[in-house]
């Protein structure tokens, strides 16, 4: 359930506190723009409410409603979104062992990718529109039943206060609970597609939010697990929202007033620490999932690491291919010197031979002419005795 968790952070453990810092740096600054574009909306509803309980004119009333909702929406398409982008981009950088730079946050605002990434905002802005509805549903519909429960309670129990704030504290968190499964599951798709817009920045759009549904069907329901550990840390957050904070206010009723405010405020801050790391570890476990469950949408990507580190395995890969490569020169340079050597001993006892040829033909031949040198020095020799033995008998 958290295998996905513990390879996130292994494959990011170098720059664990980096890839924290700047993704949740980008995400606050995303929150504080949209809670500055939403503040007009506020003014234009309650102007709105007031022309409508006035009776004013209706059009003048909506007018700057409508602008005032346009306003944020445009931000949101243009800008917010890739502050998004940017905070997932981090993070997938760093579950892949890549550097990370603080201007990775800006990297949907760069050319040839802007465009998609503000076709991807309009199909968020539905998820969202549909996210919405559901959680406005699933909430009314716990609001009549719980108001059914309690008036049944009030007239059985005497109006027990003890009990009426039991059932109403369970039943907002498992409103909340119910919500949270429509929400996270919405919050998936939405990372998903991101993360396949980061891997593949020339696929469509459309091919990105088809391979974060085609995602859910992995197998071994290894996404159902995922699924169930994102819930179950949601959960946390869930009662540290909910109902803690309201015992504590309880508990500290009859305390002094200084006392109570510190204790509320520490819950508070330790309910923001839990959301923020529990947040952060879901986007961690998505963005893991994801990119190992579609490995197989991607098969020039398939000599990249089973644990998502596809920097590290393409270098070791390449490592691995030089080696062999060298070992196989080696090997031929090997061979080349045996046969160079052989051929140069052939070649110098060829000469050799040679030589030694050459000098017996040449020691032949002054055998040759030294015996016939000789043979008429004593020729000439044998005459001069003969005439001078005929001279000596006259």
């Amino acid at each position: 359930m958290f295998t996905f968790y513990k390879q996130a952070l292994k494959n990011a453990k170098p720059q664990n506190a980096k890839t924290a810092l700047f993704s949740i740096l980008t995400f606050f600054v995303f929150i504080l723009i949209v809670a500055f574009t939403f503040m007009p909306v506020q003014q234009a509803l309650q102007m709105f409410m007031m022309s409508m309980m006035y009776q004013g004119p209706m059009f003048q009333a909506a007018l700057p409603l409508i602008i005032a909702l346009i306003i944020p929406l445009l931000i949101f398409l243009f800008v917010g979104f890739q502050l998004v982008v940017g905070t997932i981009n981090v993070v997938y950088k760093a579950i892949h062992k890549e550097d990370v730079h603080l201007t990775d946050v800006f990297t949907a605002f760069k050319k040839g990718s802007y465009l998609k990434s503000v076709k991807l905002a309009l199909f968020t802005l539905l998820v969202l529109l549909i996210t919405i509805i559901l959680v406005t549903v699933i909430n009314q519909l716990f609001s009549a039943l719980m108001q059914t429960i309690l008036s049944h309670m009030q007239s059985g129990t005497g109006g027990n206060m003890g009990a009426l704030i039991t059932v109403q504290l369970i039943g907002l968190t498992v409103s909340k609970f119910i919500a949270s499964l429509f929400i996270w599951f919405f919050t998936y798709i939405v990372i998903a597609y991101v993360v396949a817009y980061l891997r593949d920045r020339q696929a469509g759009a459309f091919k990105d939010v088809k391979q974060s549904f085609k995602s859910l069907k992995n197998g071994r329901h290894s996404w159902f697990k995922l699924f169930l550990g994102l819930i179950l840390l949601n959960l946390i957050v869930i009662i540290f929202s909910e109902p803690i904070p309201q015992l504590v206010v309880l508990a500290t009723q009859h305390m002094s007033q200084n006392l109570a405010k510190i204790l509320v405020y520490v819950v508070i801050v330790i309910m923001y620490i839990i959301r923020i790391v529990v947040y952060y570890l879901n986007l961690m476990a998505i963005v893991q999932f994801f990119s190992k469950a579609t490995e197989h949408f991607h098969p020039e990507n398939n000599q990249k690491s089973t644990t998502i580190g596809d920097k590290v395995v393409e270098s070791s890969a390449a490592v691995k291919g030089s080696k062999n490569t060298k070992e196989k020169d080696s090997n031929k340079d090997e061979k080349t010197n045996h046969v160079t050597n052989k051929a140069s001993e052939e070649k110098n006892k060829a000469e050799e031979k040679l030589n030694t040829n050459d000098k017996q033909e040449d020691i032949k031949e002054t055998k040759e002419e030294y015996s016939d040198s000789t043979f008429d020095h004593l020729k000439n020799k044998k005459k001069d005795v003969d005439e001078r033995s005929d001279d000596f008998k006259r």
